[in-house]
């Protein structure tokens, strides 16, 4: 499935993107992570390559744990499992980690229409990204990654404009688009959790739930 990004922008910082932009900040808040590909995006990275390098091995063996983890999983409540407590373990995570727990803590709280999605150019070019993308009314991105959510538009132009260095600028002339990810071992995430499964969540991993103020 691919969403078209459109030329309308929605600047009304409203409760939808307000309550998203706290769960991309209780992600952070609460499974704190280092990342090679932030490293990677410094403009002095040449004074910090063996740390890049660090960091791109601690989080191939984390994957590689968390892999490991999902395939031996007998039940839903382990799968969810895998996931945070190897990323807590390791403590490092790129995109599709931010976009995984993004889908995680979300659905925790009450959000159960959302994906994973790639961020793609238009013609399938691949933008190596991927966040949670909301089919709401209005559709809407969690980037826990970069630390913000915004509607579709306006995070497509956000990601040509102020982020724009974590990309390939080739194919940021394109317009951006939004593509479910299919497959791999993270793909249960995308389907709607049952209310057991968002029971488990919430007793299970409390510092993902959000109180709305009234």
């Amino acid at each position: 499935m691919r969403i078209n990004t459109t030329d309308t922008t929605f600047q009304s910082r409203n409760s939808t993107i307000r309550f998203a932009d706290d769960i991309a900040r209780r992600v952070n808040q609460c499974y704190p992570r280092k990342s090679a590909s932030l490293i990677t995006s410094m403009k002095n990275i040449d004074r910090f390559r063996s740390l890049e390098t660090r960091l791109s091995e601690g989080i191939a063996q984390m994957r590689q744990t968390k892999r490991d983890r999902l395939f031996a999983a007998k039940t839903f409540p382990d799968m969810l499992r895998a996931i945070v407590d190897t990323i807590k373990e390791f403590k490092a995570g790129n995109c599709g980690e931010s976009a995984e727990l993004s889908a995680i803590v979300a659905k925790a709280n009450g959000i159960q229409n959302c994906y994973l999605a790639e961020v793609e150019g238009e013609y399938g070019n691949d933008l190596d990204h991927t966040v949670l993308y909301v089919n709401d009314k209005i559709p809407y991105i969690i980037d826990s990654w970069l630390g913000f959510a915004d509607y579709v538009p306006n995070a497509a132009a956000r990601y040509k404009n102020e982020y724009l260095k974590y990309f390939d600028e080739y194919y940021m002339n394109q317009k951006i688009v939004f593509t479910k990810k299919d497959m791999g071992v993270d793909y249960f995430l995308n389907y709607k959790f049952s209310d057991f499964a968002v029971k488990f969540l919430r007793e299970q991993f409390p510092e993902t739930v959000i109180r709305k103020s009234s």
